[in-house]
């Protein structure tokens, strides 16, 4: 289900897009259609500003911005509703 899509000042307006959904599958047999990478992260991971790719090997940081928090709280609060 579409959760947002939004526009991030702080980016240069970059377009965002953020969906939510019950997870079936394993993560492993998900199959990536757009993007890099993806992954599946705590809320204490994301505010620890950096995430690890198991794709490419590495740490990434999180976007320095407010729209990453808000929209995890956006998620939760749905969450809940439901």
């Amino acid at each position: 289900l579409p959760l947002s899509t939004d526009r991030i000042p702080e980016l240069d307006h970059l377009v965002s897009h953020a969906f939510s959904c019950s997870l079936t599958l394993p993560l492993e047999k998900l199959v990536l259609r757009e993007g890099r990478d993806f992954g599946l992260y705590s809320q204490e991971e994301i505010a620890s500003g950096a995430l690890y790719s198991r794709m490419l090997n590495a740490m990434f940081p999180v976007i320095p911005v407010s729209y990453i928090p808000d929209t995890v709280k956006k998620l939760m609060e749905r969450r809940l509703k439901c």
